[in-house]
């Protein structure tokens, strides 16, 4: 069934994958960890893909079914057609300028402060410190824009591609960037209303870190809503309905959902830690990412071509990629927002405790193998994520399948 607000192309598939699970705990059977599927394994022997993922040929499989428990596509999955030149995005706009660096005032002696505004005078011994945020000329869209649907392939070449090639990968994230959000001082008890808010000024600040490189990359930028819906209940969106304890994005509408309830699924220490919200956000947020990069249709096309383990590799490929922008998108608010080593040591320690061993331990389910990834490599992933390197190493559909377990 076409998902509300989605006009496919002719000849392919409707919305593509609505939220799953999300970030709740993992069910019994389906339903296995948290956060948005899909991706593509770059493994050797993995279905029918040659070197570099390029696909000798789908297998056209009837139906796109049920995904982890998510509402299906609907209808057959396209007939790509063969080889192509790709016909894809757009071509990628020139950078941005970004402002430079606010002139030093050199004086000898006191002076008056000027008519210029100048707040403060230097005097001898001391620096005037001025933060040089990055992105400062980027107008960050508002929510109320218009956004196009999220890329599908056309081709099979498309596939790789936007996968193992994406332009975005040779992006670096602006750093540091401003944020003028607060600390959560005690998220376990904040109201819904607030909690929203918060987290919406919080998604701007993350539109204002990959929007340019987005835009430089030839793709589209835009900024999701956040909708934060009650403890305990269900929320209606065009992906279906969706359970509490939960956080995901939303391939229809590109928007995000937040349970209130949401840090009930970690242990009680890292549920009462302020930057817990944030890290959780970043990672949907990722996911929105990788939708506007083809990454997600990509990878979800994928999915369907896969059973069993090898698709279960690729669902974690395209989960610990949104651990990795995850991180990265924190690193370039780290100045801004006072994230130290203190405030790193707990993203990854929260990245640990949301890995399918770790909820399967807590929510006492028996779980041969998971769909998100083991807490170890989910670590791993925000970790590196962290760093700040270009976004080249966040590729998780080259990595080796020892890092995506």
């Amino acid at each position: 069934m076409t998902q509300p607000g989605f006009t496919p192309r002719p000849g392919f598939p409707p919305a593509p994958g609505p939220a799953p699970q999300g970030w709740g705990p993992p069910q019994r059977p389906a339903q296995q960890g948290f956060g948005q599927q899909g991706g593509f394994g770059q493994q050797q022997g993995f279905g029918q893909q040659g070197a570099h993922g390029q696909q000798q040929g789908f297998t056209q499989h009837q139906n796109f079914g049920q995904w982890g428990g998510q509402p299906p596509w609907g209808g057959p999955p396209p007939q790509l057609q063969q080889n192509r030149p790709g016909q894809w995005g757009t071509s990628a706009p020139a950078p941005r300028k970004r402002r430079g660096p606010l002139p030093l005032l050199l004086v000898a002696a006191v002076v008056l402060l000027g008519l210029l505004g100048y707040a403060a005078l230097s005097r001898p011994g001391t620096d005037t410190v001025e933060s040089d945020y990055r992105n400062e000329d980027y107008v960050v869209p508002s929510t109320s824009d218009p956004v196009s649907d999220i890329p599908i392939p056309e081709y099979e070449s498309d596939i790789a591609a936007w996968l193992n090639d994406n332009p975005l990968y040779q992006q670096q994230l602006a750093s540091p960037v401003r944020c003028d959000v607060g600390p959560l001082e005690d998220p376990a008890s904040i109201g819904d209303d607030a909690l929203q808010t918060r987290m919406r000024g919080f998604v701007e600040c993350l539109t204002r870190v990959w929007g340019p490189a987005l835009e430089t990359s030839g793709f589209e930028a835009y900024q999701p809503t956040l909708y934060v819906y009650p403890a305990g209940t269900e929320v209606s969106t065009s992906c279906g309905t969706q359970p509490s304890l939960n956080a995901f994005y939303c391939a229809a509408d590109q928007n995000l959902y937040l349970a209130a309830d949401i840090l009930r699924i970690l242990p009680v220490a890292q549920g009462k830690d302020p930057v817990a919200f944030d890290l959780i956000i970043a990672h949907e947020y990722g996911h929105a990412i990788q939708g506007r990069t083809g990454v997600f249709a990509a990878s979800h096309y994928l999915v369907s071509q896969t059973t069993g383990s090898e698709s279960l590799e690729v669902s974690r490929r395209i989960e610990l990629q949104a651990d990795c922008f995850a991180g990265d998108g924190l690193h370039s608010l780290s100045e801004s927002m006072s994230l130290g080593q203190t405030q790193q040591d707990a993203f990854k320690e929260i990245s640990y405790e949301i890995g399918d061993d770790r909820l399967a331990q807590r929510f006492d389910v028996e779980m041969e193998e998971g769909d998100h990834g083991l807490g170890e490599n989910r670590q791993l992933w925000a970790a590196r994520g962290l760093t700040g390197d270009a976004l080249s190493v966040c590729n998780t559909f080259v990595a080796p399948s020892s890092e995506v377990r």
